[in-house]
C-alpha cells in the first residue's frame, strides 16, 4: 500500500509540474515530497526549488532557490546515472 501512495504521489507531481504558476503550488507540491524516499520523488523536489526560484521576486531567492536545486539535481544525477527520469 505504501509504494501505490508513493506513485500516486509521483504521479500527480509529474502531471502538476509543467502547470505550476506560484510560489504557492511550487511549495504545496515540495510538501508532498518531503516524505517520499524514492530516486525519482527526490528529483521532482529538487525540482521544485527551481519552480521556487522562478515565482520568488528577490534576485538573491532566485539564486539562492536555483542553487539547491542545481546542487541536489546534479548530485542525484551523479549517484543515478542510469536514471533517464532524472537526467
Amino acid at each position: 500500500m505504501f509504494n501505490s501512495f508513493s506513485a500516486s504521489v509521483l504521479d500527480i507531481v509529474r502531471n502538476q509540474l509543467p502547470k505550476i504558476n506560484s510560489l504557492d503550488e511550487a511549495e504545496f507540491h515540495m510538501k508532498l515530497l518531503e516524505k517520499e524516499k524514492g530516486t525519482e520523488a527526490k528529483a521532482y523536489y529538487a525540482s521544485m526549488f527551481f519552480m521556487k526560484a522562478k515565482y520568488v521576486k528577490f534576485p538573491l531567492s532566485k539564486y539562492n532557490n536555483f542553487k539547491k536545486g542545481k546542487t541536489a539535481l546534479d548530485q542525484l544525477v551523479k549517484e543515478n546515472s542510469a536514471n533517464v527520469e532524472i537526467r
